[in-house]
């Protein structure tokens, strides 16, 4: 896991607890959401200024700030220490993690699969249920497309990763060839 990522699930986790804490989960989720997705929708050049490690922290954290009127307070105060770290360049993965963080609250996951071509929707039905069954919450999927993996299927769910791609199998066998010298 990258430092970046870790950094980014830290925020999450902060932020998350806080709005269990205060009581506007539902609040700090949409509002996360929006902001990560105006800051998303943003134009490069745009963006490129917010993230300008050159820029004034004062007054970012004030051109921020008129974004977020009428937002919780506790999401205000956590924006500006994004602001003040020189993290808002996190705020989509900090989105994302926090919004699996609510989900996992609600009984509910996310699984990425990456498959080599598609398959059958009553394929991607089964691997639901059985996910379902076996981390006892709702899982809903997430599919990828990635020919490179040549056959089979990849999931990851809460941290946990099965890899049974043709791909993942012979790179397997290669590490235990050169082992066998």
């Amino acid at each position: 896991m990258s430092s970046v990522n870790l950094v980014s699930k830290r925020y999450a986790k902060a932020l998350f607890l806080a709005a269990v804490k205060f009581k506007s989960l539902d609040q700090v989720s949409a509002s996360l959401s929006n902001l990560s997705r105006v800051f998303e929708d943003m134009p490069s050049e745009v963006q490129r200024v917010f993230l300008d490690p050159t820029v004034s922290k004062k007054d970012l954290s004030i051109c921020v700030s008129s974004f977020l009127k009428g937002l919780p307070t506790i999401f205000n105060n956590f924006c500006n220490v994004l602001v003040n770290e020189g993290r808002l360049s996190l705020i989509k993965d900090i989105n994302n993690h926090f919004q699996k963080l609510l989900m996992n609250s609600k009984g509910q996951a996310v699984a990425d699969i990456w498959v080599a071509y598609s398959l059958s929707k009553n394929f991607y039905s089964d691997v639901e249920k059985v996910l379902s069954n076996t981390f006892n919450k709702k899982v809903s999927l997430n599919i990828h497309n990635d020919p490179l993996i040549l056959g089979g299927i990849v999931i990851e769910l809460d941290g946990f990763r099965l890899d049974a791609s043709i791909l993942g199998n012979l790179n397997q066998l290669s590490c235990h060839m050169k082992g066998a010298r």
